[in-house]
């Protein structure tokens, strides 16, 4: 890889640990494999399963491959918009000089990083690079609660939980182009927020909200999607009627050690044997849900929302801001600003 630089800076962590555990520091560029290309990273974009694998809690995040007693990956970020500089010998579908947006294991937060041919596809087109940072693990993740196994029909009523989040907020929009009746639930001051994104309703997090929205009330809605985890399976079963579908994308807190799989758990085993069925989301971003997920933003259906775009020397208070749990949309990492607001032709 002639005249790329050796080193590079990243934010990396040899322990795990909250935020405070990551440093800037320089770090090997990494070296080109089979089947992956390297990406000049623009921007990448915070979100909480970041924090898990940083935290490696819940503790069997460390038994899935992701290290034992340290982070096997030790640059952190997984959410990413940049240029391709170059490409490995058997990839024929990427080519240097092509605009991009990816989701990868680890390696996001640094000037380059390597990104599998499958998991990543052309930016959206009308959106910077920046922009297009805040969309891999969200969009990904609201195709896959929205269609696999069920897939919403135009009128279904969706109830999201934590819709103001990174996730939520493009939950919203997804089930919206899907001609679901949505109702969104997050806190009063997001609310002028989650209306401009088309919600039908939206309502404060409070049993009495829940259980009287119109349309939305005990036992209304067709489909629930969990993203916050502080809720009993049963309550929100109560809201879903028998044939409808609750997904549940979170185990809770972040920083617990078993309790969030303990839910999750109950969720999975709980399975299809309840009224209304569970199902415990499991989302793995493909290039075919990154050129979705562009189709949606060149429709003018789906736009992201960032709270606050931090510089690459922000990256810590950027991953505490979103530890802390009150963030609004996305939080991106602006790495290379000129490269950040470049648009796909």
């Amino acid at each position: 890889m002639s005249g790329l630089p050796t080193t590079m800076r990243a934010w990396t962590t040899d322990r795990y640990g909250g935020p405070e555990v990551v440093r800037l520091s320089s770090h090997p560029v990494p070296g080109l494999q089979p089947g992956s290309v390297l990406v000049r990273v623009a921007a990448a974009s915070v979100a909480r399963g970041d924090l898990h694998l940083l935290t490696g809690r819940p503790w069997p995040v460390r038994l899935a491959g992701y290290g034992l007693l340290r982070p096997r990956q030790p640059v952190v970020g997984r959410s990413l918009a940049g240029e391709v500089v170059a490409v490995a010998a058997d990839v024929t579908d990427v080519a240097s000089g092509d605009l991009v947006f990816a989701e990868i294991e680890g390696g996001a937060f640094a000037d380059y990083a390597l990104v599998p041919a499958n998991r990543v596809a052309p930016a959206p087109k009308g959106l910077s690079l920046a922009e297009a940072a805040a969309l891999p693990e969200a969009g990904s993740t609201s195709l896959h609660a929205f269609s696999e196994p069920i897939a919403l029909t135009p009128g279904e009523r969706v109830i999201i939980l934590g819709a103001s989040g990174g996730v939520g907020t493009v939950a919203v929009q997804i089930a919206k182009a899907m001609g679901a009746e949505v109702t969104a639930v997050a806190r009063v001051r997001h609310h002028p927020l989650l209306q401009r994104l088309g919600a039908d309703r939206v309502i404060e997090p409070t049993d009495a909200a829940l259980h009287t929205a119109p349309a939305a009330g005990e036992g209304n809605a067709d489909c629930l999607l969990d993203l916050v985890g502080d809720r009993s399976l049963a309550s929100l079963r109560a809201l879903v009627r028998p044939t409808g579908t609750v997904v549940v994308a979170t185990g809770g807190a972040l920083g617990a050690r078993l309790s969030p799989l303990v839910r999750l758990g109950a969720a999975a085993l709980s399975g299809r044997h309840t009224k209304p069925p569970m199902r415990v989301l499991v989302s793995n971003v493909t290039r075919a849900d990154l050129i979705q997920i562009a189709a949606l933003v060149a429709d003018g259906r789906l736009a992201p929302v960032i709270e606050r775009r931090w510089s690459l020397s922000e990256g810590q208070a950027a991953l505490a801001h979103v530890y802390s749990g009150h963030a609004q949309g996305k939080s991106v990492i602006v790495i290379d600003p000129d490269l950040a607001e470049r648009r796909p032709g």
